[in-house]
């Protein structure tokens, strides 16, 4: 991983580092007792993990600071690295199985991460909620569902001016023109999609960035599922 360091100008001793290795143990041994997440080493978590939360930074430089969402968050990626490396984001994950908000948030315990909390409960109620509507500069997706599906989850969290970014495969250009209306409807636009590929990996990713340019209509996202069974 000192390419990895290199990049975002980490000194290999450094805090964050520690911080980062602490966490890819952390989802590892957890892997091997329960379904936390798919990846069987500790190198895949590195580069299916880490890398694909991150990596894109360093290609399309964001200045990361102020509110976050990560919807949809499994076991912490991309909000936990993404905390790591830019501590001054406030973030806020979002998951509602169960045994992998409790991870999460014991993995924020034991990392000592400040302005940081996890909420127990489908995207779909907690948009609705006053404390969280329209009040986040940025949303994270990773690997959740189609476009149309991303749109509806992430844009009624945003404020106006902010951005979601979904971290996507190469199939995700075939969504773009089948998106087009949904993202219209919630009150966003297309403002990037940059194709790349992360060190050591031979799949291509992709950026998807929206920005919220209207107030999303109240009765946006629909009840728990519907966005995935009738995307818009």
């Amino acid at each position: 991983m000192k390419n990895f360091f290199k990049e975002f100008q980490i000194p290999p001793d450094s805090q964050k580092v520690h911080l980062l290795q602490t966490f890819v143990q952390k989802v590892y041994t957890e892997s091997l007792k329960y379904n936390l997440t798919g990846w069987k080493t500790v190198e895949e978590i590195w580069r299916k993990g880490v890398l694909s939360s991150v990596y894109w930074n360093t290609i399309c430089p964001i200045f990361l600071s102020g509110k976050a969402v990560d919807i949809g968050t499994g076991a912490g990626f991309p909000g936990i690295p993404l905390k790591i490396l830019y501590p001054e984001l406030e973030m806020t994950c979002v998951e509602s199985i169960k045994k992998k908000s409790h991870f999460i948030r014991e993995v924020a315990k034991m990392l000592e991460l400040k302005n940081f909390q996890v909420i127990t409960e489908r995207a779909e109620k907690v948009a609705h909620l006053p404390e969280f509507r329209e009040k986040f500069d940025f949303a994270f997706t990773r690997a959740l569902g189609s476009l149309r599906v991303l749109h509806e989850l992430s844009l009624p969290f945003l404020r106006i001016g902010g951005s979601a970014f979904h971290l996507k495969g190469i199939t995700v250009f075939e969504e773009v023109l089948d998106s087009y209306k949904s993202i219209e409807i919630l009150g966003g636009r297309y403002a990037l999609l940059y194709s790349y590929r992360i060190p050591g990996s031979a799949e291509r990713e992709v950026l998807v960035q929206v920005l919220k340019e209207n107030p999303t209509p109240e009765k946006y996202p629909r009840r728990p599922g519907v966005p995935f069974k009738t995307p818009l």
